[in-house]
């Protein structure tokens, strides 16, 4: 008498598997395969756990496959572990196989990108852009995306390395034309990297986006100030203030002003700050410093510190002033807090080469200068 075979999975079975994010039971390992293969985002961490591999085993008595199970459970990669299970039925070839191959692979290179410009992030928050630009310039190896290209252009802005930034925005706003936001960082790159025909090609563009919007009055500022025409940076930069009110704004109105040496005026749009923060104290006590009052600048530099203890150049600046009035134990003291801070930073140690000459060790100061200056020539080969 003929017998017809059942599937894999023993068709008597009553006891089915329920995957936990979508809560679909299946009653068979075919049935379970047909719902990774349509769920493998939702179910793809699950399959295979311990719990479904006893099911296997025990309920559905497939030994045999739950020893296939174990070994897929072993494979790290997504894609290897629904792949290898969907490649145990005769019904998912390489012609199925092919499309969910490449989703799979788009998943896991998209998760991992993310993980990357995440922890980039973290660490650009941190003040550490030299520490995020690795993860960054990692991250743009499995994507294109516009916020990974503009992270990682801020990054390399902090670092002073503004003609590779502006290649990356190039690249950004090519993805987003009409990201206003990416254009206006594709013409302060450009600026200051004095590439000011980009700039202005840019910053023609986004104008005519969003004629009046705040930050294309700062940058017409800010490109009027590099070019060496501070009086028009002026009237530009209290142009982009009377439209919008950002700190920033202020800030660079009070440094133009001292630029032109109208400290007044200087001291005065300081006062309209609302809440006073590190870098309020900063610039304040430059217009001291210049206004020949060091303890006054000090004493400011003092308050920046209590916002913001970390900042290595703040605490350079600090033994800075303390050299220019003539208190060479002080100043020397808090240079090596600064070194303790960032013994590599350049400014920092530019700085305790000088306090080293005004204690008379001028072979010391020689000696830092000159490995200073090599190291600037050796990153200066290395970006051309």
């Amino acid at each position: 008498m003929s017998t017809l075979y059942p599937a894999t999975s023993h068709e008597e079975n009553r006891t089915p598997y329920k995957f936990k994010i979508t809560g679909i039971s299946v009653y068979s390992l075919e049935e379970a395969a047909f719902h990774v293969c349509n769920y493998w985002r939702e179910s793809g961490d699950e399959f295979p756990t311990d719990e479904f591999i006893g099911w296997t085993r025990d309920t559905l008595k497939l030994p045999f496959y739950a020893s296939k199970l174990t070994e897929l459970s072993k494979e790290q990669a997504l894609s290897s572990r629904i792949t290898g299970f969907l490649s145990l039925f005769e019904f998912y070839g390489e012609t199925e196989l092919a499309p969910l191959r490449l989703a799979l692979y788009e998943w896991e290179t998209r998760l991992l990108w993310e993980r990357l410009k995440e922890n980039a992030d973290s660490l650009y928050k941190q003040g550490r852009p030299d520490k995020a630009l690795p993860l960054y310039r990692q991250a743009l190896t499995h994507t294109e995306d516009y916020k990974v290209l503009n992270n990682c252009a801020m990054a390399l802005m902090k670092l002073h390395r503004f003609d590779e930034a502006s290649s990356l925005l190039v690249r950004a706003v090519a993805l987003e034309p009409n990201n206003l936001q990416l254009m206006l960082g594709l013409t302060e790159s450009s600026i200051l990297a004095h590439n000011f025909s980009l700039a202005r090609s840019t910053l023609a563009t986004a104008e005519a986006l969003e004629p009046n919007n705040s930050g294309i009055s700062y940058m017409h500022g800010l490109l009027a100030l590099t070019s060496g025409a501070p009086r028009s940076a002026a009237t530009f930069f209290r142009k982009a203030l009377d439209t919008e009110y950002n700190p920033h704004f202020i800030y660079s109105l009070a440094q133009t002003y001292i630029k032109l040496r109208e400290y007044d005026n200087a001291e005065e749009i300081l006062k309209s700050l609302p809440q006073k923060d590190a870098a309020y104290y900063t610039i304040r006590a430059n217009l001291h410093k210049l206004t020949n009052n060091i303890p006054a600048a000090i004493l400011d530099i003092e308050h920046a510190l209590l916002l913001n203890g970390t900042d290595a150049n703040l605490w350079a600046k600090l033994a800075s002033y303390h050299r220019q009035n003539y208190d060479l134990p002080n100043a020397e003291r808090i240079i090596n807090k600064a070194l303790s801070i960032d013994q590599s930073n350049s400014r920092v140690r530019f700085e305790h080469a000088k306090i080293k000459n005004a204690l008379g060790s001028s072979r010391e100061y020689q000696t830092a200068l000159s490995e200073i200056l090599g190291e600037f020539k050796a990153g200066f080969r290395q970006l051309n």
